[in-house]
């Protein structure tokens, strides 16, 4: 096993040991199921970052964890997605630490633009769009929320 699922609601996720390849992180996901059409939000409290190894990722996966993604790294506030490197997002770096709370919100809608669109907000800051060319095509499967972790006890 590499995760613990406890909670009341099944809403808090503990990584199990340290993942064997240094330089991976797992992707554990929920049963939110984001469809083209919808506005969806959520929080994210980091409770524990193991000092060992900090790095977690945050975001979006297609079902079954294919493309797209769009991630939010925890250790800089790096974006990627899909198979492209990593970039600094236009607010530069910033380190997400114990106790902050990460509010996401998906927009689905294509309201302004063919695309979706993903932003973000750390504890009391106003919303950052982080994406704003997630796939909007009709024949694409749902979206869902993504956590990807290496380290023991993140």
């Amino acid at each position: 096993r590499e995760f613990e699922v406890s909670g009341q609601s099944r809403e808090v996720v503990t990584k199990l040991g340290d993942f064997r390849e240094p330089d991976v992180l797992v992707p554990v996901a929920g049963t939110l199921q984001m469809y083209r059409g919808g506005l969806y939000r959520w929080t994210i409290l980091l409770e524990r970052l193991p000092p060992h190894r900090p790095q977690i990722h945050l975001g979006i996966h297609g079902a079954r964890h294919r493309k797209p993604w769009r991630l939010l790294s925890s250790t800089r506030c790096a974006i990627a997605k899909d198979d492209e490197p990593w970039m600094l997002r236009p607010d530069g770096t910033k380190a997400l630490e114990e106790g902050d709370r990460v509010l996401f919100q998906v927009d689905l809608r294509g309201l302004h633009l063919p695309f979706g669109v993903l932003s973000v907000s750390v504890n009391s800051e106003p919303l950052e769009v982080l994406f704003d060319d997630i796939p909007l095509k009709r024949d694409d499967p749902h979206l869902m929320p993504v956590v990807l972790m290496a380290g023991d006890q993140a």
